[in-house]
């Protein structure tokens, strides 16, 4: 709740945002954060998409109890439309789009225009869409979202994450 509420003084206005939600390393706990995020963004009201892209480690539908056979994987991929991957959960307000079954290249197909396509035509129905992706330091996965979304939001651990972490942000960052 205290992350949504400093989201209102960093984010201009009622336009839709996009935040891609990020760690170093695996297990600091990003997608508990993205789903909890999304959760409480959307009991304001707000419609909210939280948008699964860990393609290569998909763990949200688990979470949620929703089927992953088509998935962002298949729409980038061409395979599936935009209408056959979101999908409304049993939350108020809270939209789904898996991460799909696991591709053998998932940096080639977040890198393509489709994923930009993607988020315009997200943008134009939600006013949050939360980006989990993959950590930051085993893949590109992170950065190639980065420049695609408004802000990221970069998950640390206590007694977890390495304190060199820090200087890895600041020069993601920079």
């Amino acid at each position: 709740r205290s992350i949504r509420t400093s989201l209102k003084y960093i984010i201009p206005g009622d336009q839709p945002v996009v935040i891609a939600v990020t760690s170093t390393v695996s297990g600091e706990g990003k997608t508990f954060v993205a789903v909890n995020m999304a959760t409480i963004i959307s009991l304001l009201g707000k419609k909210t998409l939280l948008v699964g892209l860990d393609l290569r480690k998909p763990r949200i539908h688990k979470i949620l109890g929703l089927d992953n056979t088509a998935g962002m994987s298949t729409f980038l991929s061409n395979n599936s439309k935009y209408e056959d991957v979101i999908r409304k959960t049993s939350v108020e307000n809270l939209w789904f789009a898996p991460a799909g079954p696991i591709p053998p290249n998932p940096a080639e197909l977040i890198e393509r225009k489709t994923m930009s396509d993607f988020l315009e035509k997200a943008r134009k129905q939600f006013d949050y869409i939360i980006l989990d992706t993959p950590p930051v330091a085993v893949v590109t996965d992170a950065m190639l979202l980065a420049r695609l979304s408004d802000m990221t939001l970069f998950v640390v651990r206590q007694r977890y994450t390495s304190k060199s972490t820090l200087q890895l942000i600041n020069e993601i960052y920079r």
